[in-house]
């Protein structure tokens, strides 16, 4: 899962270079749009990820710590450019033959993509979104309170490419908006695949 290799590596290397341009091009686009017209959310999430191939990691994962970050820039009335940043982390740890046991998975996720919200009704504004991006997953553990790279070394973590799907609604509370959202994402580690799923909470607020 964690391995990147050949055509892959460069897939991945040549999507997260050409996705940095779009960024900064897009940066540099979005600066004509008002700044009234700009929001920004950020929230707690839970996710939860399966493996396709779970004899790699049975256990994996349902990561109860997280936290979303995203921007919408409006280009339409009812349609965002939407960038997000989020990062999640599953950890566990046991006590085997009077050793302990710690092992870890973070998850960074990043993309940008496309939001429409129905913004008829004042008092509820659903919304639809699709991105695309890369998912950073990187993996930990100590033995004995020695670290498992200092042991078998090689590379314990990857870059690999996102797709996420999913909307929620907004809700208005004194002046900001209320977030609750669902996600399905997929994400595509070189030897097998992953399903995620996530719940976002949190508040949206327009730059004036």
């Amino acid at each position: 899962m964690i391995e990147i290799r050949g055509t892959s590596e460069a897939f991945v290397n040549s999507f997260v270079g050409r996705f940095g341009v779009a960024v900064v091009f897009g940066a540099i686009t979005l600066a004509a749009v008002p700044a009234r017209a700009q929001n920004v959310s950020i929230g707690y999430q839970w996710q939860n990820v399966s493996v396709d191939d779970e004899e790699d990691f049975t256990d994996c994962c349902i990561a109860p710590f997280g936290i979303n970050f995203d921007a919408g820039f409006p280009i339409t009335p009812a349609i965002d450019v939407v960038g997000q940043l989020d990062w999640s982390r599953w950890s566990d740890s046991a006590v085997i033959l009077g050793t302990s046991v710690d092992a870890s998975v973070n998850f960074t996720t990043y993309g940008g993509g496309i939001r429409w919200s129905g913004r008829g009704n004042p008092s509820a504004t659903p919304f639809v979104h699709a991105l695309l991006g890369a998912v950073h997953t990187s993996l930990g553990c100590e033995v004995g309170g020695i670290d498992c790279d200092d042991v078998i070394g090689g590379d314990t973590s990857s870059t690999d490419f996102m797709l996420q799907l999913g909307g929620g609604v907004v809700v208005p509370v004194g002046g900001i908006g209320v977030i609750g959202q669902f996600d399905y994402r997929r994400f595509f580690y070189e030897d097998e695949g992953a399903n995620s799923i996530r719940f976002v909470v949190g508040i949206r607020v327009g730059l004036r």
